[in-house]
């Protein structure tokens, strides 16, 4: 992976960006940096919290070994104001006058106080754009609540539904709740950096991670809104023959074979000619419900047959018979990747310290015309302030597009950009809904032939199960418009391009061919309209040596690490209890992409291609746990609950109500990041002598005594 030559123009290169985020919204101007934004990091004396997240470059808590702050601060330049003092305000106050984007984490009411809000800033500067992320937003009963990664998780809903159902509900590897609202944070900021463009009017973007966290719940909310059925997690059960997790001789594989048209048929081929033994072949076998009822049969001739079989013999024969699985990797195994190796993926990062380079995951995407910047090294603290507040004053960005309608407030964000949308089931359609809620002209393209495999799933209401009823495909492609095209035919072929003549954008996520196959690979769609964005978004890229490989989000999570480093370390890796990467990078990382195309494209005229290997766009979620690899030479364990700076920190069952479901499982959510928060829990546990203890007053001796310091408070939430 080319770390980008210095001439070379990037998408955003035109921009400054002030990022005053800490761990929550810190991924957002990581991206920000790699689309070729000038992002300045503005840290309190002493630097912000997430110098000291765990894991260190060597174990050495010194600020600068933080390799969570490595992988988030590639890129970027750091500038130390106290703003809480009238010097620092004064500082800040003047930068923002220059800034295009200014995006912060601070509690609501604080950077009012400070006189730093919108309102204030805003009034030198209208065009800046101020995005807010924030646990709970800027309103509401919560907003002004503390919250940490965990808590997020189970506020939002995610966090119900990972893990076993006879076991604690388990928080996702990598703080993704932070992640999630970063991924917001980054589309949101972008669209209305697209408004900017064509009116030149800043405004103040409100993100909830709480509210983002819940989006990425998949189908729980349409289950209950439509049947009253409340999803539940499932660990490791699998539900038909040949789908689920099932262990193996060095591991563990989450099968998906009958998810394709001919999976169970070419499942059954390959049984038949290991030669393994049952009627499993049988004419019956075909019915899909037959075999859910029949599971445990199945699993007695299938379990003994792939436990002989390792990962890499098994995934060599899934491959061989066009089956759809995903082999629980960790991180070592990622990166020893062949396919990784061949594509170029791998960058460096350098440590500040000692200029020591090590392997780090590459961008999430490729853009033809404005390379994303890979690699580089974080900031020492303050590096920059120097030269930072010694710049001349810039002059922001503002208004770049001629002739447009720029009446903003009469029009909605997108309003205008026309998107003709060939992408199906889940990562593709859910990135395109948010354009199309933000006003962009979003036409699917599908045929009868070819109708979307979501508009059988379910949730459906009793008695309606047309292609219009289920409540999967209606909740990733509300706002958009549809037609029903047959593109095998050359009427429909010459339809779809008349479409594209008028269109600013065309995205699929098919696997490499598809389009070419139709005549619309990106060159023949720039044959017709010069100034064509094209998006393709196949699960492991145009090229390499798996580029055929097709998969869905239970088995990417499986296959980037996710599985192996979620949930507690007594229990097989079950994955995260949806297809996570649908509903976070995959979407979010590619329509911001999309959007930063557009931006250069305002500016230049000029369109390109854009390739979104989804493999390669969610290894970025575990990017400090591949760092801990190739720095320290660890394969992170799945931690549980636990976190390495916090005491207690997990999921504790409370006393009920029953659940709809009729169970007893109510948990919360329970972190105690400082020994102030736990001296509030003391008291609000009535101060039990044990808790007064002087030993558990600090961090250490907490953590020191985590699983009896775990039990006592398991048994006073129990009551509660």
């Amino acid at each position: 992976m080319t770390t980008g030559d210095a001439g070379t123009p990037r998408a955003l290169d035109d921009l400054r960006v002030l990022d005053l985020t800490d761990r929550l919204g810190q991924y957002c101007g990581r991206m920000l940096a790699s689309l070729g934004a000038d992002v300045i990091r503005i840290e309190p004396p002493g630097g912000l919290d997430g110098r000291r997240v765990h894991p260190l470059a060597g174990g050495e808590p010194d600020g600068e070994s933080s390799l969570d702050f490595w992988f988030h601060s590639l890129r970027q330049r750091s500038v130390v104001l106290d703003l809480d003092t009238a010097e620092g305000q004064a500082a800040l106050t003047k930068l923002a006058r220059g800034a295009d984007v200014l995006i912060e984490s601070a509690t609501p009411g604080v950077m009012a106080a400070r006189g730093l809000d919108y309102a204030a800033l805003s009034a030198a500067n209208p065009a800046l754009i101020y995005t807010s992320v924030t646990p709970f937003g800027q309103e509401g009963p919560y907003s002004r609540w503390a919250a940490t990664d965990i808590t997020l998780m189970g506020l939002g809903g995610q966090m119900w539904l990972c893990g076993y159902a006879d076991a604690p509900p388990a928080r996702l590897a990598g703080s993704q709740a932070f992640i999630q609202g970063a991924l917001h944070s980054l589309y949101a900021t972008l669209i209305a950096l697209y408004h900017r463009d064509i009116t030149g009017e800043g405004q103040h973007i409100d993100v909830s991670a709480q509210a983002c966290i819940a989006t990425a719940q998949e189908t729980a909310m349409q289950f209950w809104d439509l049947r009253r059925e409340l999803r539940t997690r499932t660990g490791a059960e699998r539900r038909s023959p040949g789908a689920g997790p099932y262990p193996c001789a060095d591991g563990v594989v989450q099968w998906m074979a009958p998810a394709t048209a001919n999976g169970w048929t070419n499942l059954v081929q390959w049984m038949r000619d290991d030669g393994v033994e049952g009627d499993y072949w049988t004419e019956e076998w075909v019915d899909g419900m037959y075999r859910v009822k029949h599971l445990d049969e199945f699993d007695s001739w299938f379990i003994p047959w792939v436990t002989e079989k390792t990962k890499d013999e098994l995934d060599t024969g899934a491959q061989k018979y066009h089956l759809t699985i995903g082999p629980v990797r960790n991180v070592d195994e990622i990166v020893a990747n062949d396919h990784l190796a061949v594509r170029d993926y791998w960058t460096e990062v350098e440590a500040p310290a000692s200029g020591a380079r090590y392997r780090l995951p590459g961008v999430p995407m490729r853009m033809s015309e404005t390379p994303l910047l890979a690699g580089g090294r974080p900031p020492t603290l303050g590096e920059d302030s120097d030269e930072v507040l010694a710049e001349p004053e810039r002059t922001a960005g503002g208004r770049i597009v001629d002739g447009a309608n720029g009446a903003g407030s009469q029009r909605m964000a997108l309003e205008g950009v026309r998107i003709i949308d060939f992408s199906w089931f889940g990562a593709g359609p859910m990135g395109t809904k948010v354009l199309a809620d933000h006003g962009a002209e979003v036409i699917r393209v599908e045929s009868e032939y070819r109708l979307d495999g979501l508009r059988r799933a379910g949730p459906k209401r009793e008695g309606q199960d047309g292609p219009n009823h289920s409540g999967y495909y209606n909740g990733h492609n509300s706002s958009k418009l549809s037609t029903r095209i047959n593109v095998n035919d050359p009427q429909g072929a010459e339809l779809v391009k008349r479409l594209v003549a008028i269109a600013d954008v065309v995205i699929d996520n098919f696997n490499p061919g598809v389009m070419a196959k139709w005549g619309l690979s990106y060159a023949e769609l720039r044959a017709i309209k010069d100034d064509i964005i094209v998006v393709n978004m196949p699960m492991m890229g145009l090229t390499g040596p798996r580029k055929d490989d097709v998969g869905f989000g239970s088995t990417m999570v499986a296959t980037t690490g996710l599985s192996a480093l979620t949930g507690f370390p007594e229990q097989m890796p079950a994955g995260v209890g949806t297809n996570y990467p649908d509903y976070s990078c995959n979407p979010y990382h590619t329509m911001s992409g999309m959007l930063a195309a557009l931006h250069h494209r305002n500016r230049t005229g000029q369109g390109q291609h854009i390739e979104l290997a989804q493999f390669e766009s969610t290894l970025q979620m575990i990017g400090p746990a591949i760092l801990d690899y190739t720095v320290n030479g660890v394969v992170p364990p799945r931690p549980g609950n636990r976190d390495p700076l916090i005491a207690p920190h997990a999921a504790f069952q409370a006393a009920g109500p029953p659940t709809a479901v009729g169970e007893d499982d109510r948990w919360i959510a329970i972190a105690c990041p400082s020994d102030d928060d736990w001296a509030a829990l003391v008291a609000e546990m009535g101060s039990p002598q044990w808790a007064t203890e002087p030993a558990l007053a600090s961090f250490e001796g907490r953590k020191a005594a985590e699983d009896e310091l775990e039990r006592r408070v398991g048994e006073w939430v129990r009551t509660q």
